[in-house]
C-alpha cells in the first residue's frame, strides 16, 4: 500500500459514522518500554519531543527515498515511516482545516523501580505496524535520544548504557466499557495543554472543542469520519455546564511543543455535568488520545474520574 494509498484509505474509503460508533469500533495498542535507572528524566520537559523525533530519526532509515524528501512513499508496501510520519490530506471541520492526526501518543511517567517507563499508544490501522515501530523504538532509546542533554536540563546523569526492556501486547483493544453515562466528570490533566489558539485557563469550553476535534481528526485510521455530525456535536458542547475549573499543583513549562515556543496552559482540573452520550464518547476518547496541538508529544493528557 503506497502513501497515496494510505490517503485513499482515510478519506475515500471512511464511512460517515457517528462518534457512538467510532467508541464502538476504537482499537489501540500500548507498546511499553522500561529504562531501568532513569526515573528522573521522567521531570524533562522536552522528553516527548526527544522521543517522538529520535522515533522519526531511526523510521526514516529504512524509509524510501520520497518520505526521506517528505514525498508520498511509493513502495508498494509502504515504509513504517510513512504510516507514522507521512503527511497525511486535510479535512475541513468548522472554521478551518486540520491534517488528519498522527496515529500515535507518547506518554512516561517515574516507577516505584526508579524507572522511566515510556508507552507509545498507536490507533487504529496503524496497529498493523506494531512490532516494525516497537523495534524503532528500542534503537531509538539506545542510540537516538538525546539523554546527555537532557540530564542537564535536569541536573541528572545520563547512564554510560541504556538496556530498556519492551512489552507488546498480542491484540489490540477497545475503549473500557462503561454501563451508562455519569451525571459529573471530573477531567484532571496530567499535562499542560497547547494554548496558542486559545487560554484553556480563560475558556475550559475550549478543551471540549479539542476533544471532540481530536476525536474527528483520528476517526480515519478507524475507518470512519464524523465530519458529518461534526458541528452538530460542537453545538452540544457550547451547552455542557463547567462547574469548575483550577490549575492543579503539577509544576509545567510556559512554553513547549513541537516548536518549543507555543504557549502553554498549565494542568487542569475540570468538572463537568449533564452532557449527553457524543460529549461523552468524546471525552473518553480523548482520555487515551489526549487533546490539542502537541497530542502525539504527550500534550494534553488526562484521566477521568466519574459519578
Amino acid at each position: 500500500m503506497t502513501g497515496q494509498a494510505i490517503d485513499t484509505r482515510l478519506v475515500r474509503d471512511a464511512r460517515p459514522a457517528t462518534i457512538h460508533e467510532l467508541a464502538d469500533r476504537w482499537r489501540m495498542l500500548d507498546i511499553t518500554v522500561r529504562l531501568p535507572g532513569m526515573a528522573a528524566f521522567s521531570a524533562a520537559h522536552d522528553l516527548g519531543n526527544k522521543l517522538r523525533g529520535a522515533l522519526g530519526s531511526v523510521l526514516l532509515d529504512s524509509a524510501s527515498k520520497a518520505v526521506a524528501h517528505r514525498l508520498p512513499c511509493n513502495w508498494g508496501y509502504t515504509s513504517t515511516a510513512e504510516v507514522f510520519f507521512g503527511r497525511r490530506p486535510m479535512v475541513c471541520m468548522g472554521d478551518h482545516s486540520s491534517e488528519i492526526a498522527k496515529p500515535f501518543v507518547f506518554a512516561w511517567k517515574a516507577d516505584r523501580s526508579g524507572a522511566l517507563v515510556v508507552r507509545l499508544r498507536i490507533f487504529g490501522f496503524a496497529c498493523e505496524r506494531a512490532a516494525a515501530v516497537a523495534d524503532a523504538l528500542i534503537v531509538a532509546v539506545k542510540e537516538r535520544v538525546a539523554w546527555k542533554e537532557m540530564a542537564r536540563e535536569i541536573a541528572s546523569r545520563a547512564p554510560d548504557a541504556i538496556e530498556p526492556t519492551v512489552d507488546i501486547p498480542g491484540e489490540s483493544i477497545g475503549l473500557t466499557p462503561v454501563s451508562s453515562i455519569p451525571r459529573q466528570a471530573e477531567l484532571c490533566f496530567q499535562t499542560p495543554v497547547d494554548a496558542d489558539r486559545g487560554d484553556v485557563l480563560a475558556n475550559p469550553r475550549i478543551l471540549l472543542h479539542r476533544a471532540v476535534r481530536r476525536t474527528a481528526l483520528l476517526a480515519p485510521w478507524h475507518g470512519l469520519s464524523i465530519e458529518e455530525c461534526y458541528e452538530d456535536i460542537v453545538a452540544i458542547a457550547e451547552l455542557v455546564p463547567i462547574d469548575g475549573c483550577e490549575p492543579t499543583s503539577a509544576r509545567a513549562p510556559d512554553f513547549g511543543g513541537h516548536r518549543h515556543v507555543n504557549a502553554l496552559s498549565p494542568p487542569l482540573i475540570v468538572r463537568l455535568s449533564d452532557f449527553d452520550n457524543s460529549i461523552w464518547q468524546g471525552l473518553r476518547i480523548g482520555e487515551v488520545a489526549h487533546i490539542g496541538r502537541g497530542a502525539s508529544l504527550g500534550l494534553g493528557r488526562y484521566r477521568i474520574s466519574y459519578r
